[in-house]
């Protein structure tokens, strides 16, 4: 199974993004992670990241403070996955409280 895994680069979530493809791996699919699919970090949200969600079958939303802030990436990931329907499943990686998929927009 293609999973995209949707993070935010500070704090604990890039290490736990990292292990999580890692795992995803050894269990048979295969997750779509932007440093390991030719993202440099800081680039902005564009097409490849938009084919990545698309052509997944689910997005993994790693929430973390950085990860829900307003100006994140991860919010026009979450944005996307919604457009293609595209199952979102979050994941606590910090004592964050997860958005309401109304106040995404």
């Amino acid at each position: 199974m293609r999973v995209f895994i949707s993070y935010g680069r500070q704090g604990e979530a890039a290490t736990f993004a990292a292990r999580m493809a890692a795992w995803l791996r050894e269990q048979g699919h295969a997750p779509w992670l932007d440093v390991e699919n030719g993202i440099p970090i800081g680039t902005p949200f564009d097409q490849r990241i938009e084919l990545g969600i698309e052509e997944s079958e689910m997005l993994l939303a790693l929430l973390s403070e950085w990860s829900l802030r307003p100006e994140s990436f991860c919010r026009n990931e979450f944005l996307c996955a919604q457009a293609l329907q595209v199952p979102i499943i979050p994941i606590r990686v910090e004592d964050v409280i997860p958005p309401h998929p109304d106040h995404l927009a």
